[in-house]
């Protein structure tokens, strides 16, 4: 279990404070209104009404301990993003993660210590043009690192194949790390999740691959899709 901080219970904060709960791990929920930590009181381990721009706070929170904090405050607290940003940096967290309202903001936020600034709006529309212009790409998820995870209904040319006769690593420099079987049926009874499948398991129409590899892999592999 790790321990985050989220730090400005916007919409955004909400979801993500909310979404790193549901999945057990302990979660410090900031905010100078109270009113914004009742959605998430009851589900976080500790919602504090306090303001984030004030280092002595941060450090009162233990919010140094943290493996990684969410910035997630609105454009018209962007002072107080950039000043929350330098004090977690100096008290010693690692990756910052920070929401912009635009690439200047971005900028100016990783100048202070911010580790990958989050453009909300933008990665929406990227992954809705992603599914405009190919339905059999699920979902991506790109990390700062220069990696991503993409979900896609398996290629027809890959349909019967094992994973080793698919040659995925060799051919794109990917990894198939889950299959999602019977997702495209009516009935949940047929839903089937394998995780790090094995190389003599065969891929059947209908699966969701879900793939993790270098950015321009993955970019290679979804015109294959």
């Amino acid at each position: 279990m790790a321990k985050f901080a989220v730090i400005g219970l916007g919409t955004f904060g909400t979801e993500v404070a909310l979404d790193l709960a549901s999945h057990g791990h302990d979660v410090i929920a900031i905010d100078t209104d109270e009113g914004r930590l009742e959605a998430v009181r009851d589900v976080v381990s500790g919602a504090v009404v306090a303001n984030a721009a004030d280092r002595e706070i941060l450090a009162q929170l233990g919010v140094g301990e943290v493996q990684a904090a969410v910035i997630g405050l609105s454009e018209a607290y962007f002072a107080e993003a950039i000043l929350t940003t330098l004090y977690l940096r100096e008290l010693g967290v690692e990756k910052i993660h920070v929401k912009a309202l635009n690439r200047d903001h971005g900028r100016a936020l990783l100048k202070v210590g911010a580790t990958h600034i989050i453009h909300p709006e933008e990665e929406v529309g990227r992954r809705l043009a992603d599914r405009l212009a190919n339905p059999r790409v699920i979902d991506q998820i790109s990390f700062p690192e220069g990696y991503s995870i993409v979900e896609v209904i398996v290629p027809a040319d890959l349909v019967g194949k094992d994973l080793v006769e698919a040659d995925l690593r060799r051919r794109f420099g990917i990894t198939i790390i889950v299959i999602k079987r019977g997702f495209e049926t009516a009935d949940p009874a047929d839903d089937r999740v394998l995780i790090v499948p094995g190389p003599t398991e065969r891929l059947v129409e209908g699966d969701h691959i879900v793939c993790v590899g270098e950015d321009a892999n993955v970019e290679k592999f979804k015109k294959l899709a």
